[in-house]
C-alpha cells in the first residue's frame, strides 16, 4: 500500500490511552459551556496531560467541545478544545472500538502545529477498526461496496489471510480523511481515495507498537489524517 512518510504530518501529534466508553448521565466538562460523557472528560485530562508536557506548561483547564455544522446541534460534529491558552492550537478526533471481550473503548488523538500556525479549515480525523469486525473479515462486506476498483484490485493481489487486516487500514484511511475533513461521509465511500490521498491531506497507518502503548488489542488496526487547506 502507498502512503505518505509520518514526515508528511507536520507539527507535533499523539494518541491518549484507551478510556471504557461510556453512555451513563452527562457531566459537566470545564470550559466546554455545554455537558458532555464521563469518558470525554477523561479523555480531555489525558490531552491535556500530553500538551502540558509538550509545551512544558500546563494549558491550565480545557473543555471538549462539539458543534454539528450542518444542523447546530452540540450533540454530535467533529470535537474541538475549548480554553486553550492565547496562541496555542490544538486539533483532536476521538474514536472507538471493542476491545476483545467486546467492551467499547474511546481513543483520542490530538495534534498540534509547529512554529507556522495551521491555516483556518485544518482538520484531523482519528478512526480504528478490528480486523475480526464482519463487515471488514468477509469480502462482500465493506470491501464489496466501499472500495474503489483500485483498491478492490490491490487487495486481489494479496494473500486471502491477509486481506482483513488490510479491509481495515483502507478504511480506516477513508473514515480518517472524512472527519478530517470535517464531513463525515457525503457520498459513495468508494469516491474517498485511501491509497493516495488529494492534495492538502496526510494520513498515516498506526503502528502496532503505538495502538498497543494505548491500550488497544492486537486486532487493532487504525490510521490518523491532517487535512491542512492548500492555497
Amino acid at each position: 500500500m502507498t502512503a505518505r512518510p509520518a514526515a508528511a504530518l507536520p507539527g507535533v501529534w499523539g494518541l491518549t490511552t484507551a478510556v471504557p466508553a461510556s453512555a451513563g448521565a452527562a457531566v459537566a466538562v470545564s470550559g466546554a459551556g455545554s455537558p458532555a460523557r464521563p469518558d470525554d472528560a477523561a479523555l480531555r485530562e489525558r490531552v491535556r496531560a500530553a500538551l502540558s508536557a509538550v509545551w512544558g506548561e500546563d494549558p491550565g483547564p480545557l473543555g471538549l467541545a462539539r458543534r454539528c455544522p450542518a444542523c447546530g446541534s452540540g450533540e454530535h460534529g467533529a470535537p474541538r478544545l475549548t480554553g486553550l491558552p492565547a496562541g496555542r492550537r490544538v486539533l483532536v478526533s476521538l474514536s472507538g472500538v471493542a476491545d476483545d471481550d467486546g467492551a467499547p473503548l474511546r481513543v483520542a488523538a490530538w495534534w498540534t502545529p509547529g512554529p507556522a500556525p495551521a491555516p483556518p479549515g485544518s482538520g484531523l480525523g482519528l478512526d480504528l477498526e478490528r480486523i475480526d469486525a464482519p463487515a471488514l473479515a468477509a469480502p462482500d462486506g465493506l470491501g464489496g461496496v466501499g472500495f474503489s476498483t483500485a483498491e478492490r484490485t490491490w487487495l486481489a493481489g494479496l494473500a486471502p489471510a491477509d486481506r482483513p487486516a488490510a479491509r481495515a487500514r483502507l478504511w480506516t484511511r477513508k473514515e480518517a480523511l472524512v472527519k478530517a475533513a470535517g464531513t463525515g461521509f457525503t457520498g459513495d465511500p468508494a469516491d474517498v481515495p485511501a491509497l493516495s490521498p488529494g492534495p492538502g491531506d496526510a494520513v498515516v497507518d498506526l503502528g502496532q507498537e503505538l495502538l498497543r502503548a494505548a491500550g488497544l488489542p492486537p486486532a487493532v488496526r487504525g490510521a490518523l489524517a491532517l487535512r491542512v487547506p492548500t492555497r
